[in-house]
C-alpha cells in the first residue's frame, strides 16, 4: 500500500473541515 503523501504519492490537499477531511481521506483509501 502506498499511503497518501508517502513514497511515490503526491500529498493531497484536505479540507479544513475535519468531517470533510476525514471523508476525503477515506474516499482516497477506497480508490
Amino acid at each position: 500500500i502506498d499511503l497518501l503523501g508517502l513514497a511515490r504519492s503526491s500529498r493531497p490537499i484536505f479540507s479544513l473541515d475535519p468531517i470533510e477531511a476525514e471523508k476525503q481521506f477515506i474516499d482516497m483509501l477506497e480508490e
